[in-house]
């Protein structure tokens, strides 16, 4: 007797794997708690002037300084 099938095409172990990996880094990836400004902008998708033009307008996120370093969290 035949063993039943859902129609499924059978899933190769290579391609497993792969997908795993992906999951994981996905998974394992951690934001940082702080951004410097050009990190910031990069994490939005914003240009630095776009980001200036904002902080100018007041609409800004919080900004810490340590040291010389601006840090926003």
């Amino acid at each position: 007797m035949a063993a039943k099938t859902d129609g499924a095409a059978p899933v190769n172990s290579a391609i497993l794997a792969m997908i795993a990996e992906i999951v994981n880094e996905k998974v394992n990836k951690v934001e940082p708690d702080v951004y410097d400004i050009p990190e910031f902008c990069e994490r939005h998708r914003i240009g630095k002037s776009l980001f200036f033009n904002l902080k100018r307008a007041g609409l800004g996120p919080c900004e810490m300084r340590v040291g010389n370093r601006v840090l926003i969290s």
